[in-house]
């Protein structure tokens, strides 16, 4: 193993070319005998043991967060599900029955459902630790990049503060899943029982991606690659894992997104119901463009680089040298027209795009409240019926029907004969057919 000796102010420190990423631009610039370059050592000057021990701290209380919640939530979800008669092993998971593990505890059995519904808490606690790894990583000694690039110091505290907030954020998300894994069911059958949970587990997924694109994601994604994984030399392991992660993910979420929402779209909807369902959908593929874009911008650009131009260097334009006597510092300047490449910019509007639709929800969440998402409070005993339904006598018998019912209550994709819409969580069964009840008396 070769190592580069690289000086600063007057003494040596060894950093194995295995751990950092020795630019070609620094061998031109710095062979010169006018000035030295300065070294960067960011323990030193930053002192950032501190923020790296924090940040793992910060990540260990999520996890102990995520772990009581769920707990919490188990807690309340199994006694409204111990009410529903032939729970859980008339159930199918994947296509298996759940009554060919009647050998295992009951418990243990719904422990494993509910996880089902809960991947979004598990992706947001990786996300939070494959942060902290990469965190970990550029604050050694040596870090990820050549030692004579010196990285801003603000460039550390964001990550750090987006930690932070990813934290935050993990607490609205157990927040959201406590709300909707925890209602009381109106009706004790089973079918009732797997919306709730499909709803559940729609919103909690939807809400998870959204909110961390806010508050995690976006803008430290922008910054880790421009500052750090545009500055290196082939793929860095955790940045590779955590963007597979994240794009496989998103992409399986974007799939059930869209066929959750074409199964509840009704071209009879209000327009304000369309449009709110257009940009919720349009949010999840633009987020899951964005993910795929930096994936492509973070590992398989540079693993394409290697086999067609191992030499490539940055622009020149990348780079800001000033000069104090006979040392020289240099810094990035990534965000320069003449450094962005075309997967730059191409990631720059896909996170514009995802933004818009992503801020959107957020301030409708957090402003306007969580009851617009009305998609997510689906059941089989609420509807309209009894709102856009008349009545007309059918036959000498004097019984009385109401005009086109099957089209508004069963329709042929759920083929279940309910109706599978929520739009006013205060309309119950018995309410829905006191309307309908109502609205013959007219005809008598």
């Amino acid at each position: 193993m070769t190592s580069t000796a690289v000086r600063f102010w007057g003494r040596t420190a060894q950093c194995s070319d295995h751990s950092v990423s020795i630019l070609p631009h620094f061998n031109n610039t710095c062979a010169t005998e006018n000035y030295i370059c300065k070294n960067f050592d960011v323990k030193k000057s930053y002192n950032t043991e501190v923020l790296r021990k924090a940040a793992w701290i910060n990540w260990a209380v999520c996890l102990c967060l995520t772990v009581m919640s769920v707990k919490k939530i188990y807690s309340i979800w199994i006694k409204e599900k111990n009410k529903v008669e032939g729970w859980p092993w008339s159930k199918k998971v994947y296509g298996i029955n759940v009554s060919h593990f009647k050998s295992l505890p009951r418990a243990l059995v719904g422990l494993g459902l509910l996880g089902k519904l809960l991947p979004s808490l598990s992706m947001d606690v990786i996300d939070i630790l494959m942060d902290t790894f990469y965190f970990h990583a550029i604050t050694q000694q040596c870090g990820m990049l050549d030692p004579r690039l010196h990285t801003p110091r603000f460039v550390f505290h964001t990550l750090f503060s987006f930690m932070v907030l990813g934290m935050l954020k993990n607490l609205v998300i157990n927040n959201v899943a406590h709300r909707q894994l925890t209602k009381r069911l109106q009706m004790d059958d089973l079918s009732e029982s797997d919306l709730v949970d499909s709803n559940a587990y729609m919103a909690i997924t939807f809400f998870q991606g959204v909110l961390s694109f806010v508050f995690q994601d976006a803008a430290a994604a922008i910054i880790q690659y421009f500052y750090i994984d545009k500055y290196t030399k082939g793929t860095n392991s955790v940045s590779t894992i955590n963007g597979i992660i994240m794009l496989l993910f998103s992409i399986r979420v974007t799939y059930v997104f869209i066929r959750y929402i074409y199964q509840y779209w009704d071209k009879d909807d209000p327009p304000h119901v369309k449009a709110l369902h257009g940009i919720m959908l349009g949010t999840k593929i633009s987020v899951g463009l964005f993910h795929a874009t930096r994936m492509y911008a973070v590992t398989f650009s540079k693993i394409l680089d290697e086999f067609v131009d191992a030499e490539k260097e940055l622009a020149s334009s990348c780079f800001l040298t000033t000069l104090d006597g006979e040392t020289a510092t240099t810094e990035q300047t990534p965000f320069t027209w003449s450094c962005l490449s075309m997967k730059e910019k191409s990631l720059f509007l896909f996170t514009f795009v995802a933004s818009v639709g992503v801020l959107f929800c957020t301030v409708l969440v957090f402003f306007a409240g969580f009851e617009h998402f009305k998609i997510f409070n689906q059941s089989h005993y609420t509807g309209r019926i009894g709102n856009v339904s008349g009545t007309r006598q059918t036959g000498t018998d004097g019984t009385y029907s109401i005009p086109n019912r099957s089209a508004i209550v069963g329709r042929p994709k759920f083929g279940n004969g309910l109706s599978p819409r929520a739009y006013d969580a205060s309309i119950n069964r018995a309410t829905e057919l006191g309307r309908e009840l109502e609205t013959a008396m007219k005809y008598l």
